[in-house]
């Protein structure tokens, strides 16, 4: 068989088994069951049962392995756990794989440690000396069933379980091994052992493991979490809180109990609230004293009334009872110390003492309570309340309680509260009442429909931080006065003024070098647009989704697989092709009313947050998107057949079902019809799924054609800053990777990519690629190719300040390209020449081609081309010194901008204006317009105009005498050149900075600030830039006293200047070389002076030409 046969079949074998793998492709209308979650995975095997299977009967090894894992199903169970799998003596067990929470991990390596200590208690009741080992990890996981016949299998699958497995495998006995990524969860809640590194079976490099030693009692606040100073607004939930304590102790001599429960979502700040409630009130009185009172880590039904057991553990002196006899005698001493009067009997003691015992999970001495089990929660209540009265006859304030995390409360713990909550007041005698109590009730009050913890307790809900409060918020986590560009536009949308999902994705920015620290200012990189979430705010987020009922979850994942904003009748579409027929409520309604989806404006819907469709999305298995997918294509593919607004929405949804002929076919429609012209970034997306399309399969579209559409690509990518990989594209088209290019194509793309090198600073290589475009062109191509090739040769030339000569090139291409003929590319070139004529000094050729691109701009209507013409216009006017000329030229080219939408350009013109009225004197209209320029750019994340900008405000900074802000915004300068790889710039910028520490006294810096630009303008080739550092560096160093190495600059500064025609440097230069001697000057060098003085004087360089005059004055040697 040959080779082209081979893979023909085999492309056909492949295609084949990819429609059956498409749920789409099958016509399937049902989700499969399952999802991609991060799931804690435990694994515990006992070593010791070979010994035992020598010495003992089978059924008797049977019995006992059945005895020893019931208990440690237990303690699994107990931290909601769920078992996997009983393999032998080894169990798997899942945390997180149904139900998420954000104490996955914690509750995992909790049922481990449980296990470990009830181990010897098992081998002593049994006779054993058993062993165990558990390894542990946390990672992204597959749920769900697999195989025609496996109702009942539900177990996870991927890399996580594997390397879980090695964990156990690898873990010395009686201990558990864990990962470097799974400690890094919970470092702040376990005490570790480092045991270095570990290579296990599939993975290429070693893992970093460590063994569990024991959790901790009081932990620091975790990564990201907040501070005790960044306490922001929340101002009226103070307020309301301080009247309810006032309104505790009012009837605290009457032993009232007043009650306040605080509902939030999780991370929204309630515990940072009550903290700072508490901190204030501890500063008034030190007799105040909370309780805090937490559920044990796991779900509701966990540990049986874990609430109150943590009151227990604090308020009684039980920490030395080990055994169950000494701590039931120690609770029997406190409840008798207790007593409400001589009326309570021994027996009565006892039995408060029994039944509290229960909560500690003590056995009760003669077996079962003598008791109606069902009147048990009853009977607690009434001993529980008892003890709380006591207590609080014995504080001279309201006893307070602060009970957290309600929400994860098990069925007990909320009985009881309910119980004391509703019955205290009531059932008080009020002529022995002594002591009130305070209850602060913390609950995420989440779910459709949820009201809270306890009916009858007013409650405070905790808002959201409005956009302001979040700037603070991240100005004191940051420590600076000013955010880094970009940040908020960045952080606010996806937080939603979340405090802790703020905190945590600034965490990630930091921890990925996104965000980074450099000479005392913060940077955001361009990268950041692309961040992940993180691993604590993804369980968050989907604990909350994992509450919703079945069908409004899948509802919400619908939702989120439309994403951004979507039709209301397309997601009402799906819904109904994937419910089934025995549901008989609206989805859509009640995810509304419970506020996970906004509407819009005509007809559209939204979730209401980014980061919950996020989550719903990632969430969803592949192959349940692509089904949702390939639904919405199709059913708004027959909504909305022949609307151009609609074929976007199609042809993505097409796409991302990987339905290839249908994919094709829309986004080439979408391409046609100049869907998204008007946003680059997303016309770039949609070029680049059509491109890939064409490229899988060739014969989808022949318009556009792949080679066009791929230089099309190159040019957007261009535009927008992704230089290295339109180069790239750029690259493989003339390798002829797309196919064959014509001459003039060639030419064009050799232009672009020639382009591309000079914007890298490749300059080399530009001219090398224009030199050749411009050779292919007059051989084989047009007039219009050749003019394209010389006026980016002009453009470079102009770069490397070659000026004259790229005034010829312009002038050359001008000539060859006919005046009837590519107006738009003469009116570029023109724009070009007078460019090039201004730098040199010549306003009215400068003027002349200026204006003549203006009426060319003018009769094509090409407002783009007419808002640059303006612009140079106006910097030509501002060089003129005609102020008001230039004003009103930048005024209508921001005109222009704006009507068409140019933000670019806008922000370009809002710059140059704000130079304008800075240099006008009219700072503060320069300082709004600067500001306004700097947020444009931020937006459009275009780091050199922020470069730029952020230069400007720095001297307008210096203006208004705030040397601070001025080195702040230098700094910033310097860092965005710098990633850009700008060396140019970033050279001009460490000039601002050497100017401003030399008027700060700061000689030093000044001169390392100087020495670091030298160094990029030598690397540069920028000559005169390299004379005046060096005479920079020379006048810092005379500053200092180091004649010798001022004189040495000074010395390589003039050698550089000669023969050029600025002579009034040359005779800067000749002044401080005479300033470097200290007697008098020798004849050479006075003879220079001399020559030099007239220079000076004809420079009006007055103080320099008077201190000539004094050196030349002084006695000859």
């Amino acid at each position: 068989m040959t080779l082209p046969l081979a893979d023909s079949l085999l492309g056909s074998e492949l295609e084949s088994l990819g429609r059956i793998l498409n749920p789409v492709a099958r016509g399937e209308e049902r989700l499969r069951e399952g999802e991609n979650r991060w799931v804690a995975i435990l694994f515990m095997d006992l070593k010791g049962f070979t010994e035992l299977g020598e010495r003992l009967h089978s059924e008797d090894v049977q019995q006992i392995l059945d005895r020893v894992l019931t208990v440690f199903t237990n303690s699994i169970e107990k931290y909601s756990g769920y078992i996997d799998k009983y393999e032998g003596d080894l169990i798997m067990a899942l945390f997180g794989s149904r139900n998420a929470s954000e104490q996955d991990t914690e509750r995992a390596l909790l049922a481990g440690l449980k296990m470990l200590r009830d181990l010897p208690e098992v081998n002593r009741l049994l006779g054993t000396s058993l062993s165990i080992r558990i390894g542990v990890n946390t990672g992204l996981v597959t749920t769900g069933r697999v195989g025609k016949k496996r109702e009942g299998d539900f177990t996870v699958y991927g890399d996580a379980v594997n390397v879980a497995s090695r964990m156990e495998s690898h873990a010395p006995l009686n201990s558990i091994l864990i990962p470097e990524e799974t400690r890094a969860l919970v470092a702040n809640r376990f005490r570790f052992t480092d045991r270095g590194e570990l290579q296990v079976k599939g993975k290429a490099q070693p893992l970093h493991v460590w063994t569990v030693d024991h959790a901790l009692e009081s932990t620091p606040l975790p990564l990201g979490s907040e501070s005790e100073q960044d306490f922001i607004g929340r101002e009226p939930q103070l307020q309301a809180l301080a009247m309810a304590w006032d309104e505790a102790c009012a009837g605290h001599a009457n032993g009232t109990l007043v009650a306040r429960e605080l509902l939030a979502p999780a991370g929204q700040g309630k515990s940072r609230l009550v903290r700072e409630f508490l901190g204030r009130l501890t500063q008034e009185s030190s007799h105040l004293v909370p309780v805090p009172l937490r559920v044990a880590p796991g779900t509701t039904g966990g540990t049986a009334g874990s609430l109150w057991r943590s009151l227990l553990t604090q308020l009684l002196p039980l920490g030395d009872a080990d055994q169950d006899e000494s701590c039931r005698a120690l609770l029997r001493q406190t409840m008798a110390s207790m007593g409400s009067d001589s009326s309570d009997s021994g027996d009565d003691v006892m039995q408060r003492a029994n039944l509290l015992g229960l909560l500690l999970g003590l056995p009760w001495p003669s077996g079962q309570p003598p008791m109606d089990p069902g009147g048990l929660p009853a009977r607690l209540a009434i001993c529980l309340r008892h003890l709380l009265e006591q207590l609080a006859s014995r504080s001279p304030q309201p006893l307070t309680l602060i009970c957290e995390d309600l929400d994860r409360a098990d069925a007990l713990s909320h009985t009881l509260l309910e119980h004391l909550a509703s019955n205290w007041n009531r059932d008080r005698d009020r002529e022995q009442a002594r002591g009130g109590l305070f209850l602060l009730l913390l609950h995420r009050g989440e779910g459709i429909g949820n009201p809270g913890a306890l009916p009858g307790v007013d409650n405070l809900r905790l808002p959201p931080l409005n956009d302001e409060e979040s700037r603070r918020l991240l100005l004191h986590a940051l420590d600076c006065q000013r955010l880094p560009e970009g940040l908020s536009a960045l952080l606010l949308p996806r937080a939603q003024g979340n405090p802790l999902v703020l905190r945590e994705l600034l965490v990630l920015l930091q921890e990925r070098d996104l965000l980074v620290r450099r000479e005392g200012a913060w940077l955001l990189r361009d990268e950041s647009r692309r961040l992940p979430l993180p691993h604590g705010l993804n369980q968050l987020l989907l604990s909350r989704v994992d509450l919703l009922p079945a069908s409004l979850k899948r509802g919400l994942q619908c939702a989120a697989v439309l994403g951004g904003q979507f039709p209301r009748e397309l997601l009402l579409d799906c819904l109904a092709r994937l419910a089934d027929a025995t549901e008989g409520h609206d989805p859509l309604q009640e995810l509304l009313r419970g506020g996970w989806l906004r509407e819009l404006e005509h007809g559209e819907l939204c979730v209401v947050s980014s980061l919950v469709e996020e989550v719903c999305y990632t969430t969803l298995l592949r192959h349940n998107r692509r089904l949702i997918h390939g639904l919405a294509a199709r059913e708004a593919a027959k909504r909305w057949p022949d609307d151009p607004a609609r074929t976007l929405l199609i042809a993505r949804h097409f796409d991302e079902a990987d339905l290839a002929p249908e994919a094709g076919h829309w986004l080439a429609r979408a391409w046609r019809e100049g869907a998204c012209n008007t946003d680059p970034r997303l016309r770039l997306d949609l070029g680049t799924r059509l491109a890939r399309r064409l490229e899988a399969a060739p014969g989808i579209s022949t318009e556009p054609a792949l080679t066009s559409l791929q230089r099309e690509l190159a040019a957007l990518q261009e535009g927008l800053g992704q230089w290295g990989e339109a180069l790239e594209r750029c690259q493989r088209l003339i390798a002829g990777d797309h196919g064959p290019l014509p001459p003039g194509a060639r030419s064009e793309v050799l232009v672009l990519q020639g382009r591309l090198q000079a914007l890298q600073g490749r300059r080399e290589e530009a001219g090398a690629s224009l030199e050749e475009a411009l050779v292919l062109a007059e051989a084989t191509g047009t007039a219009r190719e050749q003019a394209l090739a010389l006026s980016e040769l002009a453009r470079l030339a102009r770069i490397r300040g070659h000026l004259p000569r790229a005034i010829a090139l312009y002038e050359d291409a001008l000539l060859r390209l006919p005046l009837q003929e590519s107006p738009a590319q003469r009116a570029d070139c023109l724009m070009g020449l007078g460019s090039c004529r201004r730098a040199i000094g010549d306003s009215p050729g400068s003027r002349e081609a200026l204006e003549a691109a203006q009426r060319l701009f003018s009769q094509l209507d090409d407002l783009r081309g007419l808002c640059g013409c303006q612009q140079s216009l106006g910097d030509l006017a501002r060089l003129g010194g005609d102020l008001a000329g230039a004003r009103q030229h930048y005024q209508q080219a921001l005109q222009h901008s704006r009507a068409l939408g140019l933000r670019e350009k806008e922000a370009a013109v809002r710059r140059s204006l704000g130079d304008l009225l800075m240099l006008d004197g009219q700072l503060e209209s320069a300082e709004q317009e600067l500001t306004d320029a700097l947020a444009l750019f931020g937006e459009l994340g275009d780091l050199h105009g922020r470069a730029v900008v952020l230069r400007s405000q720095g001297h307008l900074a210096l203006q208004l005498g705030d040397a601070t802000r001025a080195s702040d915004c230098f700094l910033k300068s310097r860092d965005l050149r710098r990633v850009l790889g700008d060396a140019k710039g970033e050279a001009f910028a460490l000039t601002d900075l050497a100017r401003l520490a030399a008027s700060e006294g700061r000689l030093e810096a000044a001169e390392a600030f100087t020495q670091e630009a030298l160094e990029l303008f030598r690397v540069q080739g920028q000559r005169p830039a390299v004379t005046q550092c060096l005479c920079g560096l020379a006048e810092l160093r005379l500053q200092r006293g180091e004649r010798d190495r001022a004189r040495a600059a000074w010395t390589e500064a003039l050698a550089l200047l000669e023969g050029q025609p600025d002579s009034r440097a040359m005779a800067v230069c000749v002044l401080g070389l005479a300033e470097c001697e200290e007697g008098p000057l020798p004849p050479a060098l006075r003879e220079r002076l001399e020559d030099a003085l007239p220079r000076l004087v004809e420079s009006r360089l007055d103080s320099a030409a008077r201190r000539a005059r004094e050196l030349l004055d002084g006695p000859p040697r």
